[in-house]
């Protein structure tokens, strides 16, 4: 609060707020000036003796002179009540600058500097209605501001607070809530307060499409892919959903990386130069689709196509067909490995043979370490000579299916039937 010392959390969140605040308001104030009246001669009205402050001003008496030059000219204008405002705070009149920065407000609403005051204040006195009154209102103002002051409330304020700060103005869908999703995906914002966020959001009003991305994304860094993919599969259109099984779309039977399917758990693949993929009905094993890449005769380390899985403890087949025609002398191979740690759990090997479809599949186990695994599809090339690669390969039906449970004895992860590759 005005003339308090404050401690902790607060006080390390309120600076860092207004510090934002401050810079971009007089960064935008110097550009105003510059494009409307610079070419005009010599200083003059209140726009002018306000841009004449310094940005680091702390003396009382220069605040009080510029308030009365800039009140005597315009006396409505706000920002004469905020230069006052300053001026009572530096001689620790906190309850007269707390006022004086509500009339500065009152009089100018898109004061940013006014605005960054009393939010610091409200969180302080623990008034969040008021707090999420003075962030809707400054990030309304400046647009720019959002993502900045979201991530620093996200992790300066504990999940309770800052509920009470957003969720009401965010049950609004003002035009700033787009900047939550990137906010909330900061490395430095605590996932759990995030995702609790997220989740009182939701209770609302439905999610954005970055919302919900997000939300599941912090529900995997939490350790709950089960939930997360719950989520995911609930926004699946109904014909993905009929193809969603333990694999989604391991028939490749729908759009190839349909923007509907986005997300950890429907296929991803990182475009690589010399290798076009897609979907194709000419020849699939079954169905009425493959997967099928066409090499140039670059050199490509491959990585293909890759979805999470979400497979609790106990024993599986992992089966798939391929008719690969290109000649390589080392195979194309389904991995699957545990997501934290990258320990490999199977290694699937194309058949063998020159052309057509051929099925093959093996066993593997998940331990209680591995809650959530990665598919990928690779070859196995290892000099550029190996990795040299022309032709068609075709995959299809992926296919991870559940066997008879464990015994509890079951050996922690790692220990799959791999093949000879």
């Amino acid at each position: 609060m005005f003339g308090s010392t404050a401690s902790g959390t607060a006080v390390h969140l309120l600076r860092l707020a207004i510090a934002i605040a401050l810079a971009a308001a007089f960064a935008i104030a110097a550009l105003e000036l510059a494009q409307v009246d610079g070419p005009l001669g010599p200083p003059r009205g209140p726009d002018r003796i306000v841009e004449a402050i310094p940005a680091d001003a702390d003396a009382a008496a220069d605040l009080k002179a510029a308030a009365a030059a800039v009140l005597a000219d315009r006396p409505v204008d706000g920002r004469g009540f905020r230069l006052l405002a300053q001026r009572a705070e530096l001689e620790g009149q906190g309850e007269r600058a707390r006022e004086l920065y509500r009339i500065a407000v009152e009089r100018a609403p898109r004061d940013r500097l006014a605005r960054a005051k009393l939010l610091d204040d409200a969180l302080v006195a623990e008034n969040y209605d008021l707090a999420g009154e003075h962030v809707d209102a400054l990030l309304r103002v400046m647009p720019t501001l959002g993502a900045p002051l979201l991530a620093t409330l996200v992790q300066s304020l504990p999940a309770p607070a800052l509920q009470a700060v957003l969720a009401p103005r965010l049950a609004s869908d003002p035009p700033w809530r787009a900047a939550l999703a990137t906010a909330l995906r900061q490395d430095d914002v605590d996932p759990a307060t995030a995702e609790a966020l997220l989740a009182a959001l939701a209770e609302r009003l439905p999610p954005t499409d970055a919302e919900a991305q997000a939300r599941i994304e912090l529900l995997v860094k939490l350790g709950r892919a089960d939930l997360a993919r719950g989520l995911w599969r609930e926004r699946l259109a109904p014909a993905n959903r009929a193809r969603d099984g333990i694999v989604f779309d391991g028939g490749f039977e729908g759009a190839w990386l349909d923007p509907g399917t986005s997300g950890p758990f429907g296929w991803q693949l990182a475009p690589q130069p010399g290798v076009a993929m897609g979907v194709d009905g000419s020849d699939p094993a079954e169905g009425v689709q493959s997967l099928v890449a066409e090499f140039s005769g670059r050199v490509v380390a491959f990585a293909g196509p890759a979805q999470a899985l979400v497979l609790e403890p106990g024993r599986y087949r992992l089966s798939s067909a391929f008719d690969d025609r290109t000649g390589s002398a080392r195979a194309f191979f389904w991995r699957l490995s545990c997501a934290d740690g990258w320990a490999t759990l199977v290694e699937l090997n194309a058949g063998a043979g020159d052309s057509g479809w051929q099925r093959v599949q093996a066993e593997f186990e998940v331990g209680e370490q591995c809650p959530l695994q990665w598919l990928q599809l690779r070859h196995a090339g290892r000099s550029s000579a190996e990795r040299q690669l022309r032709g068609r390969l075709q995959v299809d039906a992926v296919a991870v299916t559940p066997l008879v449970a464990p015994p509890a004895s079951t050996v922690a992860v790692g220990q799959a039937a791999k093949s000879s590759r």
